[in-house]
């Protein structure tokens, strides 16, 4: 979306956001996207944002802004559910103000982790009630800006998911894939287990 945009208008502006996903806002930005952030521990209790190289980067006057920061996340996922996906539209608005892009591209991670991978909706009803809740309240804050730009009338809203949240019913024992790789003559690099098993391996 970024590069057709730029060819049609090289001075319009792209923005693309997200919380701990750095990768969704990467991705969807792209190398066209002006500014492209993302939420991460900058050291062990400070959640704040950062801008991803490559781009412009916001100013330091927006970047540590302490409205915009937060403990660690660990913590946010259990204490204060909803908390990230404020935090990325917190961010949206005060960059939608001063930068006013054409395209912007928020990711609200939190129904994605931890409740869809891990629990699935149907397995805890009232933490995607809760979320959706938030969300839609996050959506308001956007459209109330718009509103008040004076562009709302001439804005197209999008939503999407990016998969469905059924619950984890059946799992693998993840004791047997390091069993299976050192049988297999290699050895594991480093390993992440949640929803499914992610080896990385320096044998090619």
């Amino acid at each position: 979306m970024a590069a057709l945009l730029k060819d049609v208008d090289p001075t319009a502006k792209v923005y693309t956001s997200s919380g701990v996903k750095f990768y969704a806002a990467d991705a969807v930005g792209g190398p066209e996207a002006d500014y492209i952030t993302y939420f991460w521990n900058d050291g062990p209790n400070m959640y704040r944002p950062l801008s991803i190289p490559g781009h412009q980067a916001l100013p330091n006057s927006i970047l540590n802004d302490p409205s915009l920061t937060s403990n660690d996340w660990y913590s946010m996922t259990t204490d204060s559910p909803g908390l990230q996906d404020a935090l990325v539209v917190d961010l949206a608005t005060k960059v939608i103000e001063r930068e006013r892009p054409r395209i912007v591209i928020l990711n609200l991670p939190e129904m994605d982790w931890p409740v869809a991978h891990l629990y699935g909706g149907p397995a805890d009803a009232p933490a995607v009630t809760h979320l959706m809740e938030n969300a839609d309240k996050q959506l308001g804050k956007v459209m109330d800006l718009y509103r008040n730009l004076g562009i709302f009338h001439e804005t197209v809203f999008c939503l999407m998911g990016d998969h469905g949240v059924l619950p984890l019913e059946r799992q693998v024992n993840t004791a047997d894939i390091p069993t299976a790789v050192t049988k297999a003559g290699t050895t594991i690099n480093t390993d992440d287990y949640h929803t499914g098993g992610f080896l990385w391996l320096e044998d090619p």
